[in-house]
């Protein structure tokens, strides 16, 4: 009997602490943090070899656009806990594993370690932060079920926490600029699909998002045009920049050219599920493309 009641009691454990992951998000913040390590790949070394590991400011900058992403993640759940409890029943977090009492706790406290570490690590990245965390609110409460505009918001965040570290230096600005633009418009794509992909919970709660507001196939064609200056932003790149931006470009050719032609076939949830999954691994696979830049 004891033993059976302690391995409940691991499993719990387990499961909560899977729960936790899935509400801090932890794969989508290792991909940013990946993302603004490859960034400082492309400015200089200091004398003794490093960029990262002998800048203090650097650092907390990073820590600061972590810790406002949890936040932002937090938060999201926090506000959509029913609408969750519709398309993914079986993902819900908030008011099952952690209270919402406890989600906004942490809520409050990564948003004040966000600023403070924003702050000290300097005045721009601290506004910067600043505005991330108050993007990250308008979001949540007030801009998720406006069609586009709060797609294009989620897109401009990820954006501007890779766009955080070029704070810090100055080369290479323009193949930055790239780069962050190449993630608000592969995120932007994602942010379409899983509202695809979410539109019953949606529905029910009078979430107008752009597909339910203007349709599936006035969606698709909004991805394919959004896709088109994807594809044609790698073409510029491939011919305007060094060698490793045409390895960067061969690395999204397949995995963005299948997504494109499962898009236009797609019309059930579970098929907006594995796009959205797809398109994931598509934009890693730009985001290590950058190890070659």
């Amino acid at each position: 009997m004891a033993q059976a009641g302690q391995k409940f009691q691991k499993i719990r454990r387990r499961h909560k602490l899977l729960g936790l992951m899935r509400l801090f998000r932890i794969p989508n913040l290792l991909l940013i943090l990946i993302g603004q390590l490859l960034v400082i790949w492309q400015f200089p070394l200091d004398e003794n070899g490093w960029t990262l590991l002998h800048d203090p400011s650097l650092i907390l900058a990073i820590l600061a656009s972590q810790a406002s992403a949890a936040a932002g993640y937090i938060l999201n759940d926090y506000h959509d806990v029913k609408i969750d409890i519709v398309n993914k029943p079986g993902r819900v977090v908030v008011g099952r594993l952690v209270t919402r009492r406890k989600a906004l706790f942490a809520y409050f406290i990564l948003t004040t370690l966000a600023l403070g570490a924003g702050f000290l690590a300097g005045k721009k990245a601290g506004l910067l932060v600043l505005l991330c965390c108050f993007l990250l609110w308008l979001y949540s409460a007030r801009l998720k079920c406006i069609p586009l505009l709060g797609n294009l918001v989620v897109a401009l965040l990820v954006s501007l926490s890779l766009f955080l570290p070029s704070l810090f230096f100055e080369a290479k600005q323009e193949a930055v600029l790239f780069f962050c633009l190449f993630a608000l418009l592969s995120n932007l794509i994602r942010e379409l699909v899983k509202d695809m992909e979410d539109m019953r919970g949606d529905r029910q709660h009078d979430c107008k998002t752009f597909p339910l507001r203007f349709g599936l196939p006035a969606t698709r064609k909004l991805i394919n045009i959004l896709g088109l200056l994807l594809f044609f932003l790698m073409l510029v790149a491939f011919v305007r920049f060094s060698t490793g931006w045409k390895l960067f470009s061969i690395f999204l050719l397949f995995p963005f050219g299948l997504f494109f032609i499962r898009l236009q076939k797609a019309d059930r949830k579970m098929d907006f599920t594995r796009l959205s999954r797809l398109l994931k691994w598509a934009m890693m696979a730009g985001t290590l493309g950058m190890l070659g830049v």
